[in-house]
C-alpha cells in the first residue's frame, strides 16, 4: 500500500500470502516455553494450533471432510464430500493432510451432499481426490517465531512466567 501527496491510497494484490499470529500467552509455572524458544531461535519451525476465527456455527469434532475429486495447485474453487450436512462455515481455517499450508474459507455452500468452498490463498500444491480436510483444532501450522518474539522472560510473583506479545510466522 502506498498513498500520494493527495492522500490517495494505492494498493497492489499479491498471490503470496502466509499467516503471522501474534498473541499473548496465559502465565506458565515453568520454563518450558522459554526453553523450546532458546533452542529453535529464530531458525527451526515448531508446530502451533492455529487459533480459529469467532463464529456463531460449531462444527463438531467428529466430523470427516475430504476432497471430492483432484485438484492442481492454484486452484480456489473445491467441492468438499463428507461432513454429514455440515457446511464449513465462512471463516474457519484449513488445511489438507498432504499440505504444510493452512488456508482460510471464504465460500461455502451446500448442495446435493457435497459442501463448494472457497479458499484463500489458492492452494500451494496439488489436492488428490479423498484428502482429508482438517478444521478447528486439528488444524496446525508450522511456524518460526517472529522478528517480535521476546528474548526474555519476565516473571509475575517471581513463579510464573509471562509472554505479554508472541510473533508466530507461518513458516512455507
Amino acid at each position: 500500500i502506498s498513498e500520494t501527496m493527495g492522500l490517495v491510497r494505492r494498493g497492489t494484490f499479491s498471490d503470496n500470502q502466509r499467516w503471522e499470529i501474534t498473541c499473548g500467552m496465559r502465565p506458565l509455572d515453568d520454563a518450558q516455553m522459554f526453553a523450546q524458544q532458546v533452542s529453535a531461535g529464530f531458525s527451526e519451525s515448531f508446530y502451533i494450533r492455529m487459533p480459529q476465527t469467532m463464529t456463531k456455527k460449531k462444527i463438531p469434532d467428529n466430523i470427516v471432510y475430504s476432497s471430492f475429486e483432484a485438484y492442481a495447485g492454484g486452484k480456489s474453487s473445491l467441492s468438499i464430500s463428507g461432513g454429514a450436512g455440515v457446511i464449513l462455515p465462512v471463516g474457519q481455517f484449513i488445511k489438507f493432510a498432504g499440505h504444510d499450508k493452512v488456508y482460510m474459507v471464504v465460500a461455502s455452500s451446500y448442495s446435493l451432499g457435497r459442501n463448494t468452498i472457497k479458499v484463500e490463498p489458492k492452494l500451494r500444491k496439488a489436492v488428490v481426490a479423498g484428502e482429508q480436510l482438517m478444521y478447528g483444532a486439528k488444524v496446525t501450522m508450522r511456524v518460526l517465531y517472529g522478528d517480535g518474539a521476546p528474548t526474555v522472560i519476565s516473571y509475575a510473583d517471581g513463579i510464573l512466567s509471562r509472554y505479554d506479545s508472541v510473533q508466530f510466522v507461518e513458516a512455507l
